[in-house]
């Protein structure tokens, strides 16, 4: 997790994990796919497409994906369980929509859950 994350959000994944703080869209998400890290969870737009493409291949392969935070925050408001995450996975073949810079337009838009495992879904979600 980045040290600039919003500080509420780091007590409260605190609460179940031990956060590390790391810099590097792509090295946090590599260390998940290696197995070094649970999760890799960021809440802001602050990552790219191509930050994270490559390892997300890596962490599809091995069970895991990359899914939007936003949406998994939706999914703890209303107690859904997270049974079909091949809608949540981040998409790479369509830009953002109504963005007002021409640089965000393939940010992560909604901040990013890198995860190996699938069950360390319903432990963030506890946490959120």
């Amino acid at each position: 997790m980045s040290s600039s994350e919003d500080i509420k959000l780091q007590e409260k994944l605190n609460k179940k994990f031990n956060v590390i703080y790391a810099t590097g869209a792509g090295y946090k998400l590599l260390v998940v796919a290696l197995g070094l890290a649970s999760a890799c969870v960021s809440s802001k737009g602050s990552t790219f497409r191509w930050d994270t493409g490559a390892p997300h291949g890596l962490l599809s392969a091995q069970g895991g994906g990359v899914i939007i935070f936003q949406k998994i925050c939706q999914l703890a408001e209303r107690g859904i369980d997270v049974e079909n995450l091949k809608e949540l996975q981040i998409r790479y073949h369509k830009s953002n929509d109504n963005v007002t810079q021409h640089n965000l337009q393939w940010c992560n838009e909604g901040g990013l859950v890198a995860y190996q495992d699938p069950s360390v879904l319903s432990t963030i979600l506890e946490c959120l």
